[in-house]
């Protein structure tokens, strides 16, 4: 099942799928985490970005006139 599969079937993705469908690092989600960008819930003891906030930080990536990779890597110069 394709991370876009998944996410229609559980509404929470681990960073690693959430990192797969911005076309980002982990580490990237890591920062948007850490910078308060994407929203993050705990699920077991474990971190889970909900699939409406990749959603979400689409749209504002967009609005910003660019994409999300394209906008992180601009903020980490």
């Amino acid at each position: 099942m394709t991370s876009a599969g998944r996410a229609a079937a559980t509404s929470e993705l681990s960073f690693q799928e959430a990192a797969r469908e911005l076309g980002v690092s982990t580490r990237t989600i890591t920062r948007l985490r850490a910078s308060g960008e994407l929203a993050v819930v705990m699920i077991g003891g474990r971190p889970r970005v909900p699939a409406s906030e990749i959603t979400d930080y689409r749209a504002r990536a967009l609005k910003a006139g660019r994409n999300a990779a394209a906008a992180r890597r601009r903020a980490t110069r």
